[in-house]
């Protein structure tokens, strides 16, 4: 069934549709949530995320670009690359305020 699902987005016009929305959506997260966390943690100057969450999103932004790159989905570089320039601002938050 998820099988379907996907094969269906894929297709035709819909693939399109769906690659707008991915990067619609990668941006609004990219560009409100995470500068929002660093603002956050500038004011209290004290990180309250653990550090496995701001790893994680690093490493696999970092997999991920080369890879979109490679298979030319246009639609996940901006937004991960903001997400990894994010990311590497969130970490050295949370070394210097921790």
């Amino acid at each position: 069934m998820i099988e379907r699902l996907v094969v269906w987005c894929a297709t035709g016009p819909r693939q399109k549709t769906f690659g707008t929305l991915t990067l619609v959506l990668g941006i609004i997260m990219t560009v409100i949530g995470f500068p929002t966390q660093i603002w956050k943690t500038a004011v209290e100057q004290h990180c309250g995320i653990h550090w496995l969450l701001i790893v994680l999103p690093i490493i696999i932004f970092t997999i991920r670009i080369p890879y979109s790159i490679g298979k030319r989905a246009w639609a996940l570089v901006l937004p991960d690359t903001i997400g990894l320039l994010s990311c590497t601002v969130l970490l050295w938050q949370l070394l210097h305020y921790n």
